[in-house]
């Protein structure tokens, strides 16, 4: 640069002058004079119709909104709907026929029997008298109702409706009643219809819908009197709006408003009347995003320097665009490619666009070649590397498996007890470590061993091997999946395999005549991570007063606990051994793989 500007000084200003529109050009080409040029072309009207066309859609979105909380809301109560739209209809014509019929008549208790079957849910029907009497109902029983608060209510003020008794005179439950009043010829009241029904059919039949999920419901008479709600009624009130009650949204139209609860959370409310005037639906839902409404917001919005702001910014998403988001994809695509697939990218593919995305490009291309040729000297390593470890894991394990056979030879020809012990008792221990081994070069991963399934094959084993002394022993295993590392696999196969000798060895038929061996491997929370536990527990005889392991068994189970960082420990109680061992879990470490 200091040679460029030493030549310069000494060119003749008319070539100083060429030089010029060559930099003007190099400038012109840079993005953000590109993006500062586009901005100066902002139109103002065209914010200005933004605020307008925002603040119709706003309030278009509101009452949409609002009308699908009431459509849903009217859809997730139509069990209720229905059954109390039947139960009046079945009560009006019920009430039409006890006028003309004599109600204590069997025809009449035959008419109400005949109702109950063919309506849904329903638990009682019957007509009750001025009196307060039920003779004709489809119990076919003669109840007084006359001390019933509701029945003189129903009776100084006869009208139908539909009521709560969160104890039924006849059913004892909690039932909704639909009452409908009796008129004779000459219009003269002789009683009530009423039809009871339970309403925890419908709260399961309304809890299937899948749109129930995201709402609470609640639903209520003229009196503000609760019917059926998704939550225990004493919650109900901690859900209803903090200025309005129940009650007070009787006689309303359909409507959908904001409002807190009484436990202080907004939500929104929507109210669906079921049977105007009788009964109401109303639904608490969740809010959804808050939409932009206030006065506030609606006055900032036309404020001229927000206006501006808008106006500049809608042009340079126009430049941000055409110059800076089209490059970019066709870069984030080739990125993409690259990333999935490792297809290579064109350097010159942005030929086209601003200086400073071609030189992220060919940047790119360059770190992306390096990258390939990296990432195809490591894959060779790695393969080469595991290839090596499961061929050493795979001949590790066959000279295992060939020194146990071996001993395998010479325990036969062995002509004492002892040495034919003591030899197969380090040919289990060689298949324990053989089976780890053959777990690591059969796996997919060799960094770590699912010790669950490899337990349990080498229990498998030692109980074949086991059986030919010990006959009619029980195995139970009840082991969580856990993976090791082969660091802490190996000692606890081994630890295990003298655990499971030990067992099999002084097993006995404890007093209840049971021979069992039982398994355990949990991993428990600590606060320092996890912990891993082993436990064996085996039957004794009451005879046993002590078991442990052969000397040498000892000091391999202490060894290997001691390996693990764990610690051991026994009990002899109610006719069983048990063995628990206990360390703390160590997760795989990629850098320890590598070290």
């Amino acid at each position: 640069m200091s040679e460029d500007h030493s030549q310069g000084q000494s060119k003749p200003l008319n070539a100083l002058a060429g030089a010029a529109p060559e930099k003007a050009s190099g400038l012109a080409r840079s993005l953000s004079v590109r993006v500062a040029i586009l901005l100066t072309l902002a139109l103002l009207p065209l914010g200005l119709l933004a605020v307008v066309q925002t603040q119709k859609a706003i309030t278009a979105a509101r009452q949409t909104y609002q009308a699908s909380l009431q459509a849903q809301t009217s859809d997730i109560v139509r069990p209720e709907r229905e059954m109390i739209i039947a139960a009046f209809g079945a009560a009006n014509g019920l009430a039409d026929a006890v006028a003309v019929l004599d109600p204590a008549a069997t025809d009449c208790v035959a008419l109400m029997q005949r109702a109950a079957r063919s309506t849904p849910h329903t638990l009682f029907v019957g007509f009750t008298n001025s009196d307060g009497l039920s003779v004709c109902n489809n119990f076919d029983k003669r109840y007084d109702f006359s001390d019933n608060p509701s029945s003189k209510e129903l009776f100084e003020n006869p009208q139908e409706r539909v009521s709560f008794n969160p104890s039924g005179e006849v059913t004892g439950i909690p039932v909704i009643i639909v009452s409908q009043p009796v008129y004779g010829k000459e219009q003269d009241f002789l009683g009530f219809v009423s039809l009871s029904f339970s309403g925890q059919p419908m709260v399961r039949e309304r809890n299937r819908i899948d749109i129930a999920r995201e709402a609470t419901v609640v639903t209520f008479n003229a009196e503000g009197t609760i019917l059926t709600s998704d939550v225990p009624k004493e919650e109900v009130s901690q859900l209803l709006p903090v200025d309005r009650s129940l009650s007070e949204l009787v006689g309303l139209p359909r409507q959908a408003f904001t409002a807190p609860t009484v436990q202080g959370t907004k939500r929104d409310f929507a109210l669906v009347p079921i049977i105007p005037g009788e009964a109401y639906a109303l639904g608490v839902w969740k809010p959804e995003t808050p939409l932009v409404q206030s006065v506030k917001y609606a006055s900032a919005t036309i404020m001229f320097p927000i206006l501006m702001w808008i106006t500049s910014l809608l042009v340079g998403l126009m430049a941000i665009q055409r110059q800076v988001i089209r490059p970019l994809r066709r870069l984030g695509r080739s990125m993409h490619d690259f990333a999935d697939k490792r297809i290579a990218f064109r350097g010159d593919a942005l030929n086209d666009s601003p200086a400073e995305i071609q030189q992220i490009a060919r940047t790119f291309h360059s770190v992306a070649f390096k990258l390939l040729n990296d990432e195809a000297d490591l894959e060779n390593r790695v393969f080469e590397r595991e290839v090596l470890l499961k061929e050493v894991h795979h001949r590790v394990k066959n000279n295992l498996q060939l020194i146990s056979s071996i001993l395998n030879l010479q325990s036969r020809q062995a002509t004492s007890k002892e040495a034919r012990d003591a030899l197969r008792t380090v040919q289990d221990r060689l298949s324990s470590l053989a089976t780890v081994h053959r777990a690591l070069y059969q796996t997919t991963e060799l960094s770590n061993v699912r010790i669950d399934v490899l337990l349990e094959s080498l229990f498998s084993q030692l109980l074949a091997i086991g059986s030919e002394t010990v006959r009619g022993i029980k195995l139970t295993t009840d082991m969580d999946p856990v993976t090791l590392v082969p660091d802490q696999a190996s000692p606890l196969a081994m630890l295990a395999t003298e655990a499971f000798t030990n067992a099999l060895k002084y097993s006995g038929k404890n007093r209840d005549g049971e021979l069992f061996i039982n398994v355990r491997l949990k991993q428990t929370d600590t606060a320092d991570g996890s912990d891993i536990v082993l436990e064996l527990a085996n039957s004794v005889s009451e005879e046993v007063t002590d078991q442990g392991a052969v000397r040498l068994g000892r000091k391999l189970i202490r060894t290997f606990s001691q390996q693990l960082g764990g610690t051991v420990e026994q009990l002899l109680e109610n006719g069983r051994y048990v063995f628990v061992v206990t360390f703390p879990f160590e997760a795989f470490h990629p850098e320890d793989e590598n070290a």
